[in-house]
């Protein structure tokens, strides 16, 4: 993948991570970091027709969230190639721009302790474009690399803001309607429509 005048995807992301080509450290390297109680993620997201990038901490939540949104023509829907060719052409801009913001005091990637990006569900091409900087930036630092599913961090955001712990849920989206429960440390889909969701009905309807 390439992006137009800049080269490849891994390439244009070099300035932002210097050291290249460290092996990521894993699971058990993130949970050290959380037990320690300092935890700064970089979070790539770009499930659809929106390429963003946001640094999370555990004492102050959402940080910085910088973003851009590809429109489709007016009276069409989002054509999973072209909107894969927005996030190229913006992806470096927006992950320069969440780790630059003024709040930060000149933060850079190596203050951040991992990379998490969306897995899925959503568009193919916009999935993987968010994963291969994802993946660069993890594989230019060694930081860990966190796949996160883009239902459950639809919840994981909702419980940030509202505090609540283990709430039931009734997610709805374009793509996909489930009651879902947290039990024994994990998210679990107790029921979920398999013809049109909720939220794609709305929008035909």
């Amino acid at each position: 993948m390439t992006l137009r005048g800049t080269g490849p995807l891994s390439s244009s992301f070099a300035p932002i991570a210097r050291n290249r080509f460290i092996k990521p450290r894993g699971p058990k390297a993130m949970r050290e970091l959380g037990m320690r109680g300092r935890l700064k993620v970089l979070g790539i997201e770009s499930t659809a027709h929106t390429f963003s990038a946001s640094l999370v901490t555990d004492r102050d939540g959402v940080v910085t969230n910088a973003k851009d949104v590809y429109a489709p023509p007016e009276g069409s829907g989002i054509h999973p190639a072209e909107a894969a060719q927005h996030h190229l052409s913006v992806a470096v801009r927006v992950v320069h721009e969440a780790l630059e913001r003024k709040s930060l005091r000149g933060s850079d990637i190596e203050d951040v302790d991992a990379i998490a990006y969306s897995m899925g569900p959503g568009l193919g091409p916009c999935l993987r474009v968010g994963a291969v900087a994802a993946r660069t930036l993890s594989l230019s630092t060694g930081k860990p690399l966190v796949a996160v599913n883009h239902a459950v961090g639809h919840i994981e955001l909702g419980c940030l803001l509202t505090g609540a712990k283990t709430p039931l849920v009734l997610l709805i989206s374009g793509g996909h309607t489930m009651v879902i429960a947290h039990s024994n440390g994990v998210w679990r889909c107790s029921g979920r429509l398999s013809t049109c969701p909720r939220g794609r009905s709305s929008a035909r309807w």
